[in-house]
């Protein structure tokens, strides 16, 4: 990875990535304010602890939008395992304001987030809240 690139990754954390999942999380623990929301790095994103456990895989509509390889098999794991929340969620950032558009995931859907042609076409269809 170049110098450059790698000074836009971090600039990318620090001003989208980041920030995008921490306002997410606010949003979850006011929808579920009995719950426990948990966020940190790595898969998934945000876990909401309620009398069920809900899982958030955070993306932008715009470049990395697509499950990597361990992410699609970790997820494909818990869902055959009975986990049933598990949700994709595409943020869009308007100045400083982020808007989200959540998807639920079920075996036969995960693979579409890994394709990133499909992901553009759905992205498009979004409604961003």
């Amino acid at each position: 990875m170049k110098n450059g690139q790698r000074i836009a990754g971090k600039r990318a954390q620090r001003e989208t990535i980041k920030p995008s999942q921490k306002n997410y999380a606010k949003k979850l623990q006011k929808r579920y304010p009995e719950s426990i929301v948990l966020q940190g790095a790595g898969v998934p994103d945000i876990i909401v602890v309620t009398k069920n456990v809900k899982l958030y895989e955070i993306k932008p509509t715009n470049g990395k939008i697509i499950l990597n390889q361990n992410q699609n098999s970790m997820i494909k794991n818990l869902l055959s395992k009975g986990t049933k929340n598990i949700f994709m969620v595409y943020y869009k950032k308007d100045k400083n304001k982020f808007k989200y558009s959540e998807v639920k995931l079920n075996y036969r859907t995960v693979d579409k987030f890994s394709d990133r042609q499909t992901v553009q076409c759905l992205i498009k269809n979004f409604k961003y809240k």
